[in-house]
C-alpha cells in the first residue's frame, strides 16, 4: 500500500493513497461473495443447484431421488414414440425399447448434480453465479444398447428379398423351345439398415427410416443360353432309334422329354451341355437288355422224335449299359439319330463238336429193348418207350462219368423196386399143431425168393450200353428158419403166455371172419431175432381168400369216425387177442395201432388202451419181434364162442412192470339211439353195429427189466374218439 505524506499545521500525517480503497472495496466483494457462495452450497448441499434443467425439465432444487423421479415421467413420452422403418414401399414399426434404445436417468442426475460440485472455490462460485444469471439445459442423449438384430431384420427381409431367377430353357408342350428370362433378385443391407435405426434411435428422430437394398444378379442370362437352345431344338427334333439283332427300340420325343437335363452353370460358372438323366432311361435300357441279354447255351444233347440229337450252341451275350447310354447321348445333338448298343459276347463251354461221342452213347441207349429172364421161366422186357422216359442227357462237358448218357439211377430203381414185387417172396416157415407134449407138422415150410435189386440196376446199365440186351435176374433162394425137419426143436417148448376174447353174438360175417383169421394164424413159428407181421403171416384180407363182408370202423373226411361194412370186418378181434399176451409177456412190440374209438371188451386185466387194429390196404399192421435166443410156437383156436391164442417157447428171464393206465381228455358222447340205413343189408334187417363210449386219451407205460442194467421202456398212447348207439337197418320191403 502506498502513502502520500502531508504535512497539516506542522505535523507530518500519512495518508494513504487513493487506489488503496479500491482494493479495499474489492477484497469486500470478495470476501462478502464467499460467504454468499459457502452459505449457497450449505443450502443446496443435497439437491441440485438451481438454474439448471435436463432436456427442458426444471430439475434446480430437486433431490436426486426427486429429479430421478421427474425425469423417468417427462422421458417415457418421447420414448413411447414407435420408430418407423420403411423399404421397397413397405413399412414397419417398433417400438423403441425393443430397439435397444433407452434415456441414463442416473448418468443425466448425476451430471445435473454436479453441477457447480467441480473444481475451486473460485470456480463453483463462479459457476453458481452464471447458473443465476444464466440456467444451464442438459440435453438427455439416448444410449442404444445391444440388442437381437436378426430377431428385427429377419422377418423385414422375408418379406421384401427375393432369390435371382436364372433363365431357363422351356420345353412347350409342342415340342418347341423356349427361353425364359433371368430375372434379379433383392436382398436387405442389414448392415447400413442397423446403422440407420441406431442413428435415429441416438438422436431421438421421430422420421421413418429408409432402408437400402441391393440387388443380386443371377447366374444365367438369356444370352447364354441361345447355344442351349439350339442343341435342346436338334434333342427334340425327332425320336432315338437302337437297333440290334432285327430289334428296334425307340426312344420317342416324350420320353426324350422327360430325360432331358437342360444345361446348368459348372464349378468355373460356364454352362454344361445338354444331357439325360440315366435313372429316366433305365426302363428303356432294361427293355434293350431283356431282348439282347442272354446266359451262354452250351450245346446239349435232346431226345427228340425217338432220337437222341444235338441241340446247338449258342454264346452269351450282354449288352454294356453305361456304353449304350454314352452312344443315346451322343445321338441326341446329332443328325444321325440311329444307335447301334454296345454288346459283348462270350463263348459256351461245349460246341456241337464235342458231344460226337455222347451221341452215339445216348442212342445205343435206346436202340432196343431189353429181355430180362427171371426164375420158373417168367420174363420181362423193359421197352425202348420205358428206356427213352429213363434217358439222362447232358449238355455239359463229358469228361466225367456222370455227365455221359445214362439211365436215371432213380428211374431205373423204381423199375427194378417194381420187378421186385413180382418176384420177391419172403419165406414162410413150417407150421405145427401141438397136441399134448407132441408136436405135428401142419404144412412144411415155404422158400422164398428175393431180388438182388442193385445187382440188377446194374446189369440193366451195362446191357443197355451193349449190343447184348438180354439179362438174367439175380434172383436168391431164401429158405424158411423152420422146416419140416425142426419139429423136435418144439417139442421142448413151454406155455409162456395165453389170452382169450369173446365174439360171441357177432353177425355171422363177423364170426366167420374171426374163426378163418384165428385158423390161418394157428401154428406160426418166431424164429429167434424174427419180426412176426399179422399182415404177412395172415395174408390179404380179400372175398377171393374166403373173407366175408362184415363191419369196421373207418375215418370220414369230416375228421370223425364210422361203422362201416368192409370185407375182412372182425379180424382186429383176432389181432388184439394176440396182441395182449404179447405186451403182458414183455416182447418188443414194432408196430401196433389203436381203434379209432375204444370197444369196452377188449379191455386186458381191467386195463383200457391194449387194443389193436390192423388194415393190409391201409398199412395198419401188428408187429412184434423175437429178442429171445428159442423159437416162439403160436397156437391159436375158436370153440364158437372165444378166441385162444397160446404163446409156447423159453419163459424170458426179464421182468415185466406196467403201470397204472393215465386217462385224460375224456369227452362225453350221445348215447341215444341212432338208426342209420344200409342198403347192403337184406330188407328190414337190423344190425346192432356200434355201442356208446366216451371218447379219451390213454397213456399205458410199460417197463421190461432184462438185467444187467437193460432196461426197455414203451409208451402206448391211445386217442379214442366218442362212439354211439347204432342200429343199421336193411331197406324196407
Amino acid at each position: 500500500m502506498g502513502f502520500s505524506e502531508r504535512h497539516l499545521s506542522g505535523l507530518l500525517v500519512r495518508v494513504p493513497r487513493p487506489g488503496f480503497w479500491a482494493v479495499l472495496l474489492a477484497a469486500s466483494l470478495v470476501a462478502l461473495l464467499f460467504l454468499a457462495s459457502w452459505g449457497y452450497r450449505a443450502v443446496y448441499r443435497d439437491r441440485i443447484y438451481p438454474g439448471i434443467r435436463v432436456n427442458g425439465v426444471p430439475v434446480g432444487g430437486m433431490s436426486t431421488s426427486q429429479a430421478s423421479a421427474a425425469l423417468a415421467v417427462a422421458l417415457s413420452e418421447p420414448m413411447a414414440r414407435p420408430l418407423s422403418v420403411e423399404v421397397d414401399g413397405r413399412t414397419w414399426s417398433f417400438s423403441r425399447s425393443a430397439l435397444g434404445a433407452r434415456y441414463d436417468v442416473p448418468g443425466l442426475v448425476e451430471q445435473a448434480f454436479g453441477l457447480g460440485r467441480s473444481g475451486g472455490p473460485l470456480d463453483q462460485s463462479t459457476t453458481l453465479a452464471t447458473l443465476l444469471i444464466r440456467p444451464r439445459d442438459l440435453d438427455a442423449t439416448v444410449r442404444v444398447d445391444t440388442v437381437d438384430w436378426s430377431a428385427i431384420l429377419d422377418p423385414i427381409a422375408h418379406a421384401i428379398e427375393r432369390p435371382p431367377v436364372d433363365a431357363r430353357l422351356a420345353v412347350e408342350a409342342d415340342g418347341s423351345v423356349q427361353v425364359v428370362p433371368d430375372r434379379a433378385g433383392v436382398v436387405l443391407n442389414r448392415e447400413d439398415a442397423r446403422k440407420a435405426i441406431e442413428t435415429a434411435l441416438a438422436s431421438g428422430s421421430t422420421e421413418t427410416v429408409t432402408l437400402t437394398t441391393a440387388p443380386v444378379l443371377p447366374a444365367i442370362h438369356a444370352a447364354d443360353l441361345a447355344e442351349a437352345r439350339r442343341q435342346a431344338a436338334i434333342a427334340l427334333s425327332g425320336p432315338i432309334s437302337v437297333r440290334y439283332d432285327g430289334h428296334t427300340w425307340t426312344l420317342d420325343k416324350e420320353r426324350i422329354r422327360s430325360a432331358l437335363v437342360l444345361p446348368r452353370p459348372d464349378g468355373s460358372g460356364s454352362l454344361t451341355r445338354l444331357d439325360l438323366e440315366p435313372s429316366a432311361l433305365d426302363g428303356f435300357l432294361a427293355e434293350i437288355a431283356a431282348t439282347i441279354d442272354r446266359p451262354a447255351e452250351d450245346a446239349r444233347l435232346v431226345l427228340q422224335d425217338g432220337e437222341v440229337s444235338i441241340a446247338p450252341s449258342r454264346s452269351a451275350r450282354a449288352m454294356d449299359r453305361q456304353a449304350t447310354l454314352t452312344r443315346i447321348r451322343a445321338a441326341l445333338t446329332s443328325e444321325d439319330r440311329s444307335v447301334v448298343p454296345v454288346v459283348h459276347e462270350s463263348p459256351p463251354v461245349v460246341v456241337e463238336a464235342n458231344l460226337s461221342s455222347a451221341l452215339a452213347i445216348g442212342n445205343q441207349l435206346i436202340k432196343a429193348p431189353i429181355v430180362l429172364n427171371g426164375p420158373n421161366s417168367q420174363n420181362w422186357t423193359l421197352d425202348v418207350s420205358t428206356l427213352r422216359s429213363m434217358l439222362l442227357l447232358s449238355g455239359s462237358s463229358l469228361a466225367s462219368t456222370e455227365r455221359t448218357p445214362h439211365l436215371d439211377p432213380a428211374k431205373l430203381a423204381s423199375y427194378v423196386a417194381s420187378l421186385a414185387r413180382d418176384i420177391d417172396r419172403p419165406p414162410s416157415n413150417a407150421r405145427f399143431r401141438r397136441n399134448g407134449g407132441q408136436v405135428a407138422l401142419i404144412r412144411d415150410g415155404v422158400t422164398g425168393y428175393q431180388l438182388d435189386q442193385a445187382a440188377l440196376a446194374e446189369m440193366i446199365q451195362q446191357a443197355a450200353a451193349s449190343d447184348d440186351r438180354t439179362v438174367t435176374l439175380p434172383v436168391a433162394s431164401v429158405p424158411p428158419a423152420f422146416g419140416a425137419g425142426d419139429a423136435s426143436a418144439l417139442s421142448g417148448l413151454q406155455l409162456v403166455a395165453q389170452n382169450s376174447t369173446s365174439y360171441a353174438g357177432s353177425i355171422p360175417p363177423r364170426r366167420h371172419n374171426v374163426e378163418l383169421a384165428t385158423s390161418m394164424l394157428n401154428g406160426v413159428v418166431v424164429a429167434p431175432g424174427q419180426v412176426f407181421s399179422f399182415n404177412r403171416e395172415l395174408g390179404p384180407q380179400t372175398l377171393d381168400r374166403g373173407f366175408q363182408v362184415g363191419y369196421g370202423i373207418v375215418a370220414q373226411a369230416n375228421g370223425g369216425v364210422k361203422t362201416v361194412p368192409s370185407v375182412g370186418g372182425g379180424i382186429c378181434q383176432v389181432s388184439t387177442t394176440l396182441f395182449q399176451p404179447i405186451f403182458w409177456a414183455g416182447y418188443e412190440i414194432e408196430e401196433r395201432h389203436w381203434h379209432a374209438y375204444w370197444i369196452a371188451h377188449y379191455a386186458s386185466h381191467g386195463y383200457p388202451g391194449l387194443d389193436d387194429t390192423v388194415d393190409d390196404s391201409s398199412g395198419l399192421d401188428f408187429q412184434f419181434k423175437n429178442t429171445t435166443a428159442n423159437p416162439l410156437l403160436i397156437q391159436s383156436s375158436t370153440d364158437g364162442d372165444r378166441v385162444y391164442f397160446s404163446i409156447y417157447g423159453v419163459a424170458p428171464t426179464w421182468t415185466v412192470h406196467v403201470d397204472p393206465p393215465v386217462v385224460t381228455n375224456v369227452v362225453k358222447t350221445d348215447r341215444q339211439l341212432r338208426i342209420e340205413p344200409d342198403p347192403n343189408l337184406p330188407p328190414g334187417e337190423k344190425i346192432y353195429t356200434e355201442a356208446a363210449e366216451d371218447g379219451f386219451t390213454v397213456t399205458v407205460h410199460r417197463t421190461v427189466d432184462e438185467g444187467g442194467g437193460s432196461i426197455r421202456n414203451l409208451t402206448l398212447r391211445s386217442v379214442y374218439a366218442p362212439s354211439h348207439n347204432v342200429i343199421a337197418v336193411g331197406p324196407s320191403v
